[in-house]
This record gives C-alpha cells, structure tokens and sequence, in this order.
C-alpha cells in the first residue's frame, strides 16, 4: 500500500501544478490536502505546548549542566536531613511564652518577643512601630550579645551566617529570663537572661 502512495507522490510531482483565481475556499482545500504548501512561516524554535520540553531539552542535554543538577540536589538533600532543629508555623495565638521564634524580614508581629540574634551585622535589627505610635521612622533594636554568641553574633563586614546553623544553635538555647511586669512604655525594656 505504501509504495502505491509513493507511486501516487512522484506521479504527482511530474504533473503541471495550477492555482485558482479569486477562489479561497478551494485554495484552502489544496493546501488543506497537502496538494500545495502554506506560505505560513515560524521562526520560533517553541510553541506553547513544546516550551517546557524542549527548554530542558536544551538544557539538559549539556553534560555539565546536568551534572550541576545532580551536585544541587545531593546538597539539598544533605542540608534538609543533617537540620537538628524542628520548625512549624503558629498562629500567633498559639504561641506561648518562652518559646524560640523565627520571624522573616517585612513580618507583621502580633506578640512582645525579646531579640536573640538576628541575620544582620552586630545583631541590628529595625523595627516599624507604625501601628502602635503612628511613627513611621524605623527603630533600631540590638539582640543581646550574650544569648546571640551562642545563637549566632554577626561582626561588621563578616559573611553572612547560615541560617540552618543559627535555627540549629537557637534550638538548643536553654536559660531563664527576668523581666518587669507589662508596661505602656514602648520604647524601654527592663530585664535578663542567664
């Protein structure tokens, strides 16, 4: 059956080819058979449903990338099972007093917490108390360089710390604090740990 089709195909290469005037419908039918080739032209390497495919194709198909891949994934793997620390989210409701918190840069706070370390240089911190004083300067804050030793104390200039380490090391803090009984004073704050 198929050497009939190529029988048919070079038949039809000898023959005259012809187009019809002012008559789309059956132009469209030609070219619609495969009698005639569209003058549509794709310069795109992609269309949308080969882009992820073959993006990685090209990718991947790179030895040193691929091998990049593979290193990425083991150290991922490494970091996540080596974590001594265990992490879950609260509600702020939840939380009680005492307990270690992380908070992310650009975080709303909902509760008084007492700053061990922070990833900045020599344990800064700025704060916005906007909501609570309608002042819309930053306030600087400074962990406590004795609990943020243990934690993780950042010199001027030094490298940034691994946070994985600094969870780590603030997971094991274990200590007591005294403070003064709750105050509407926002801007001082009595107290100690040992």
């Amino acid at each position: 059956m198929e050497a009939l089709d190529d029988v048919r195909r070079a038949l039809r290469q000898l023959e005259p080819r012809f187009a019809l005037l002012n008559d789309p419908i059956r132009n469209r039918m030609l070219v619609a058979e495969e009698e005639y080739a569209s003058n549509a032209v794709a310069t795109s390497n992609y269309t949308a449903a080969t882009f992820v495919i073959l993006t990685l194709y090209e990718l991947f198909r790179i030895p040193t990338n691929a091998f990049f891949l593979l290193i990425a994934f083991i150290q991922a793997d490494e970091l996540q099972n080596n974590r001594p620390y265990r992490s879950e989210r609260l509600s702020w409701q939840e939380l009680l007093i005492g307990q270690i918190v992380r908070v992310h840069n650009n975080r709303e706070l909902s509760a008084e917490i007492v700053i061990l370390a922070t990833s900045e240089e020599e344990g800064r911190r700025f704060t916005d108390t906007c909501n609570l004083d309608d002042d819309t300067g930053l306030k600087r804050r400074v962990a406590m360089q004795s609990i943020a030793n243990i934690a993780g104390w950042r010199k001027m200039n030094a490298p940034a710390l691994v946070e994985s380490t600094v969870c780590a090391a603030a997971s094991t803090l274990k200590g007591r604090f005294k403070y003064e009984q709750p105050s509407s004073e926002l801007y001082e704050f009595t107290g100690h740990g040992s």
